[in-house]
């Protein structure tokens, strides 16, 4: 049965606001901004790489948004996405979620291509992005008063 209380609706990210205050919502905003920035930069760093290789030109401008994209929804929105789609490993869930953001904001991308950057941006993003955004949004807190 489901748990109807907010936490239990929004997981550990509404808890961890509800606990913290004003400075947990301000913490997270930092967090959402630097990991958008940084998860965007990944993407257009893989972009630039995958258009030398393949001699396509794409619009690095729209990584941004697949990111932000993305961001909006590891927030509270995957537990929800999560809860109906339970049979579905996560990692596999998300990976998938990342091909289809590829081939909607690069539509001009071929399936395959938007596969392997999808999967390929999914991979960076998962193991590089979190050691930045941690190091980045950390040192940027700490100048707040909070």
């Amino acid at each position: 049965m489901a748990d109807a209380s907010p936490g239990g609706i929004l997981g550990s990210f509404a808890d961890m606001a509800m606990s913290k205050g004003v400075g947990g919502w301000i913490s997270i905003g930092i967090s959402f901004v630097v990991s958008t920035l940084v998860g965007g930069l990944i993407l257009v760093a893989l972009l630039k790489v995958l258009d030398a290789v393949w001699g396509d030109d794409y619009d690095i401008g729209r990584a941004f948004l697949v990111a932000l994209v993305i961001n909006a929804l590891n927030l509270p929105f995957v537990n929800i996405i999560f809860s109906f789609l339970g049979f579905v490993p996560p990692m596999l869930l998300m990976a998938a979620i990342w091909i289809l953001l590829i081939k909607v904001f690069f539509h001009e991308m071929p399936w395959p291509k938007a596969a392997l950057t999808g999967i390929a941006g999914f991979a960076l993003n998962y193991l590089v992005a979190p050691l930045i955004v941690g190091l980045v949004a950390g040192t940027v807190i700490s100048f707040i008063p909070l």
